[in-house]
C-alpha cells in the first residue's frame, strides 16, 4: 500500500510539472509568471483535511476560474486499521475580493478500509466510490506574499459500499487546506 501510495504522489507532481509546461510561452512558464489574483495561481501542493483523514493534496489552475485538486489520504491506526481515498475535485472560484476567494466544488474518489486482525488471522477489505460537492472560501494571507492558501470546505457527499451490506451512507462533510503556490 505504501508503494502505491508513493506511485500515486510522484505521479501527482509529474501531471503539475505537465499542466505547468503546457502552459509555456515562447520565454515564460506560466507557472513562473507574476502573482496575480486567485484564478490565476496556477500549481500549488500542500494538505488536505477531509474528515476523517488528513493528505497529501495538490492544486491545478485549470483557467482563471477553474481549479481542480487530487487529494490522497492515509491513515494507519496501529491497531490493524488502515484508511485510505484517493480523490479528485473541481472548484468554481468567484471574484478575489479582500484576498478571500469563493468558490463551489464537486469532487469524486475512492476510497478503503483495511483490517488485519492479527491474532484471529482474519482480513477484511472494504472499498467504495463516493461523492461530494459544496462551498467554500480561500484566504491569502497578505503577509505571507499571497503564496499560501487556507481553504474552508462544506457540503455534502454521498459513497456507496462495494465491500459492505449496507448500500450507501450520505451526510454533512467538512474540511480545509494549506497550499504553497509557486511562483
Amino acid at each position: 500500500m505504501k508503494k502505491l501510495f508513493l506511485a500515486l504522489v510522484i505521479s501527482a507532481m509529474s501531471f503539475g510539472a505537465a499542466v505547468a509546461q503546457s502552459g509555456m510561452k515562447s520565454n515564460e512558464s506560466e507557472l513562473f509568471a507574476p502573482r496575480r489574483k486567485s484564478g490565476n495561481r496556477t500549481f500549488g501542493l500542500g494538505l488536505n483535511y477531509a474528515y476523517p483523514a488528513s493528505g497529501l493534496s495538490a492544486r491545478f489552475g485549470l483557467s482563471e476560474k477553474v481549479k481542480g485538486q487530487v487529494t490522497f489520504n492515509y491513515r494507519n491506526y496501529g491497531t490493524g486499521y488502515s484508511w485510505s481515498n484517493i480523490g479528485a475535485e473541481i472548484d468554481y472560484c468567484f471574484e478575489e475580493k479582500n484576498n478571500l476567494s469563493p468558490f463551489l466544488y464537486f469532487g469524486v474518489g475512492r476510497g478503503s478500509i483495511n483490517y488485519d486482525d492479527a491474532i484471529f488471522g482474519t482480513t477484511d477489505n472494504f472499498s467504495w466510490f463516493g461523492w461530494n460537492l459544496g462551498g467554500g472560501l480561500e484566504w491569502f494571507p497578505p503577509f505571507l506574499g499571497g503564496d499560501v492558501g487556507v481553504n474552508w470546505k462544506l457540503g455534502v457527499g454521498s459513497y456507496g459500499s462495494l465491500g459492505l451490506t449496507a448500500g450507501t451512507a450520505t451526510g454533512l462533510l467538512y474540511g480545509g487546506g494549506i497550499h504553497y503556490y509557486f511562483k
